[in-house]
């Protein structure tokens, strides 16, 4: 049963409950199974609206433990991704009109990536 169907059917049985156990006591000639007819329809409209917020409780904390499952691993794959980034080479990357020119740090010194900017960039 959904949420709001759940919702609707409690709210009316509490309200017909109400409007039969009110008749009850307004007629003058009703009779007794009038009031034990609402009340017991009252009394499921009330336990039908207290299940209902219980229910919807446990669907909230169901989603936040969810999103935090889902936060937790999404960081776990980050550290994961920092710690693989750890063991690789070091590089320098210089960005020049849109052009990226990768050296490795223990290959070529920052002179020669430099001239060999200048150079790609005459060729231009």
């Amino acid at each position: 049963m959904s949420l709001l169907f759940r919702q609707v059917a409690s709210a009316l049985f509490l309200l017909i409950g109400l409007i039969i156990s009110l008749s009850w006591y307004e007629w003058k000639d009703s009779s007794f199974w009038m009031l034990i007819l609402g009340g017991f329809l009252s009394i499921l409209g009330i336990i039908g609206v207290v299940t209902t917020i219980a229910k919807a409780e446990e669907e909230i904390e169901a989603v936040e433990e969810s999103e935090v499952k889902s936060e937790d691993v999404a960081k776990e794959a980050v550290d994961t991704k920092v710690s693989d980034s750890d063991t690789k080479d070091v590089t320098n990357i210089y960005i020049s009109d849109s052009v990226v020119y990768r050296s490795n740090i223990g290959e070529k010194d920052k002179e020669e990536a430099v001239e060999a900017k200048a150079e790609e960039s005459l060729e231009e």
